[in-house]
């Protein structure tokens, strides 16, 4: 499955087999937050390989208590 890395034409995405994740369901739970601010938060970042993981754990001194398997 491809990553639909700045495409935005939905009818794109679903012929074509891009990733696509449908967070529909959530719609409703964030209705009903009684909040009057949301804020949708997202990573900087998007991590490459297993070895910068690593050494973002170790930067933040967080030791892993198991090994993370990538694909």
């Amino acid at each position: 499955m491809k990553i639909p890395y700045g495409i935005s034409n939905f009818k794109v995405l679903r012929e074509e087999k891009y990733l696509y994740i449908d967070k529909t369901k959530y719609i409703e739970t964030i209705e009903n937050l009684n909040s009057k601010y949301v804020f949708f938060i997202r990573p900087r970042t998007i991590i490459q390989n297993a070895e910068e993981i690593k050494k973002r754990i170790e930067s933040i001194h967080i030791q892993p208590t198991y090994n993370i398997r990538l694909f």
